[in-house]
């Protein structure tokens, strides 16, 4: 096997088609990787992609743990950036242990990560990667490090590498020997993937402990919707010299898009040289010019950062106080609130609010933008406000007069306030939206993955929040948890994997924001959190000009109502923002909620409106890691206020896993690395879920186009 694939990649390299080919499609291995049947290739999933897939072995024995023979799984994979997948996998024999523990339901949850080559080089043929499986922690089943080299000819993949397994997977240690073998991707082992139709994937390989042949089926892609795939994959044939492993599997797979089907990540989307003027939309051109840091001496000139042209339909000749009660019923028709407008010598000022897009507030400027440019033709500075403090400043700075001379105009996100404090408004605002009861809808939803109960537990619960916003920058927040269904495996001991959920007010919170000169934002919160604390908190965070570092600290003092115990978070941040990637690195280091010390760092990568983290904790007593996705759970456009109150989903919802990845234990830990985290939040609330700042707008000037 090693030889002739090492022959037919050297004789088709000589081969003028040797190129690298996106047909050939991908697919997950039975466990911990993309690639063949039961090894990996070189190449990864779609960047930006999220992968599910469940697969099934035949001979699966009951009367054996988890850690030995044949078995099930599950896997998700993400692709994190251009040739970096990172795949959390659980596999188990039985699904459910039906409320005991041990019960031969026990499952095992690892993360496996691959680097390849094709992030650098798309378009080669050639791609090197390299991969481990289950890294850390001390129960470690699939435990393998490899390194891997592929080869496109025509509409065939060949694969050739080399592996190793842990020196602790032997049958003396607790982690046991490989579940797929103590001679699986220990050696050489290679594959041959061919693309025979669209439709059809032929698939052989040598993992080390024997050959392996089936085939994967493809959906049409027009039977999907735009950028979703779905497959089915069989391996038919094994003569495995592991025992109870020369078996059949079968497994559906599907993937799509994590920002939806019409978000591409910024590395993908078509991109346009500076000195270059976009393709016309229907209204709007976008044209990149230099970066600027806005000086924060509102009489200085604030130089040009994106040019944008404007094509606009001719309108019937008004005054400006038409044109002014024009744009300010149409925000209110539309369901904008806390509007303001006023006009100088030079330019249109304008102040609003958005409530009804949650789930970028982009969305909502575009709207707004759209709005202005109907009615109005000068030049304009419009101020977004959230809870009336003002977080961002577009400012156009040339009036056009109906000419299709460039317009500049700047997003600017430092130290908002100052301007907006000059502007000479009036005193009440257009469409209040000062004591507008809100009320929103979400789950509640506390799970484990991959324990000795079983493959999944959760306890779901239904959330309904009401806020209520009183004066500048302060907000009454109640929240009351009701629960709705648990799973089996749900008590209210510790050493159960999921507590059970109660019926109760857990949260009542008045909040106080103030933005403080030099861009300096905090906010103190106090009252009932997590259903038995008492106390006070605040977060304080400071944001460069761009946007691309932000310093944070969140802390505060609060007792258990019933124990007594004292908690007194206190935790340093600092953030820094890749708009090429739209991503950002944050770490931290302090005390958390329950008196453990330690720090951590997040990757964390935006997809549309949907972000994936990956973090790691150091503590005093262990490792974690983990992977987290948080999303709005809201329509694209929600209920407004016009009827005196607002029903909506929230604006982000978050929910992962982590595990212990040191090697003194692998339990349970509930009460380890726990982050204070409140809903209205500075970072939530006030600035778009760390995403309002110029470098982030820069980045995403297509959606505020007007198609």
């Amino acid at each position: 096997m090693r030889f002739s694939v090492l022959t037919l990649a050297i004789i088709s390299s000589l081969s003028p088609q040797a190129v690298a080919n996106p047909s050939i499609k991908q697919s997950f291995s039975q466990t911990g990787f993309s690639g063949n049947l039961r090894t990996p290739n070189a190449h990864t999933i779609n960047y930006g992609d999220i992968n599910f897939a469940i697969n099934f072995e035949n001979n699966v024995d009951h009367q054996v743990g988890y850690g030995r023979g044949a078995h099930n799984s599950l896997l998700l994979g993400v692709g994190l950036l251009p040739g970096v997948e990172l795949l959390a996998q659980n596999t188990f024999k039985r699904f459910n242990g039906v409320g005991t523990y041990h019960s031969g339901a026990g499952s095992d949850l690892s993360f496996s990560l691959k680097l390849s080559s094709v992030g650098w080089f798309p378009e080669s043929p050639w791609q090197v990667a390299i991969g481990q499986q289950d890294f850390g922690g001390i129960a470690n089943h699939h435990d393998n490090t490899y390194g891997v080299v592929s080869y496109d000819w025509q509409a065939l993949r060949l694969s050739a590498g080399y592996g190793r397994q842990s020196s602790f997977d032997t049958v003396d240690h607790a982690g046991g020997n490989n579940q797929m073998g103590p001679d699986y991707l220990n050696g050489a082992f290679g594959g041959v993937e061919w693309q025979a139709y669209e439709w059809l994937n032929l698939k052989s390989d040598y993992d080390g402990t024997g050959f392996n042949a089936g085939l994967v089926l493809s959906a049409p892609a027009q039977w999907l919707p735009k950028g979703w795939n779905s497959q089915f994959i069989l391996q038919g044939y094994s003569n495995s010299n592991t025992f109870n492993r020369d078996n059949a599997w079968v497994g559906l797979q599907f993937g799509l898009p994590l920002g939806g089907s019409n978000e591409l990540p910024l590395t993908t989307r078509k991109q346009y040289p500076s000195t270059t003027v976009k393709p016309p939309s229907r209204n709007q051109q976008l044209v990149q010019t230099k970066d600027y840091s806005p000086a924060p001496n509102a009489n200085q000139p604030l130089p040009t950062q994106v040019a944008i042209v404007k094509d606009k339909a001719a309108v019937a000749p008004t005054t400006l106080q038409q044109q002014q009660q024009q744009i300010v019923a149409a925000l209110v028709e539309h369901g904008f609130e806390n509007i303001k407008i006023n006009h100088n010598s030079e330019r249109l000022e304008l102040a609003y609010e958005n409530f009804i897009y949650l789930h970028n507030e982009l969305d909502g400027l575009q709207q707004v933008l759209k709005i202005v440019n109907k009615y109005y033709h000068g030049a304009y500075d419009i101020y977004m406000l959230n809870n009336q403090i003002p977080v961002l400043l577009v400012r156009e700075q040339i009036s056009h007069n109906n000419s299709q001379a460039p317009i500049a105009t700047q997003y600017i996100s430092y130290d908002v306030s100052h301007y907006y404090d000059q502007v000479a408004w009036g005193d009440d605002f257009e469409n209040s939206g000062t004591f507008v009861p809100r009320v929103n809808f979400s789950p509640g939803l506390i799970t484990s993955l991959g324990t000795e109960w079983g493959v999944f537990d959760y306890s779901l619960s239904l959330q309904t929040a009401m806020s209520i916003d009183l004066w500048k920058g302060g907000t009454v927040d109640v929240r009351h948890n009701l629960p709705v269904a648990q799973s089996d495996d749900v008590g209210p001991f510790p050493w159960y994997p999921v507590p059970e959920q109660k019926n109760r007010v857990n949260r009542i919170l008045l909040h106080q924001a103030w933005a403080l000169p030099q861009n300096i934002f905090t906010q103190f919160s106090g009252g009932l959190v997590y259903g038995d604390f008492v106390g006070v908190f605040n977060e304080t965070r400071w944001q460069s000009p761009q946007g691309h570092h932000k310093f944070s600290f969140r802390g505060g003092q609060f007792r258990h109502q019933d124990t007594d115990f004292k908690a007194e978070p206190k935790l340093f941040y600092y953030r820094y923002y890749r708009p090429e990637f739209d991503w950002a690195l944050e770490l931290h280091s302090g005390e958390y909620w329950y008196g453990d010390r330690g720090y951590g760092a997040k990757s964390i990568h935006w997809f549309g409106d949907v972000a994936t983290t990956i973090e790691y904790h150091k503590t005093e007593d262990a490792s974690y890691a983990g992977m987290y996705f948080s999303f709005p759970i809201s329509f694209g456009k929600s209920m407004t206020a016009k009827r005196g109150y607002q029903i909506t989903g929230v604006d982000e919802w978050r929910h992962g896993y982590y595990t212990d990845i040191s090697s003194q234990g692998n339990w349970l830990a509930p009460t380890a690395k726990a982050e204070p985290w409140l809903q209205h939040s500075l970072t939530k609330r006030y600035f778009n879920r760390d995403r309002m700042s110029a470098a982030y707008i820069e980045a995403h000037l297509d959606r505020l186009n007007d198609d």
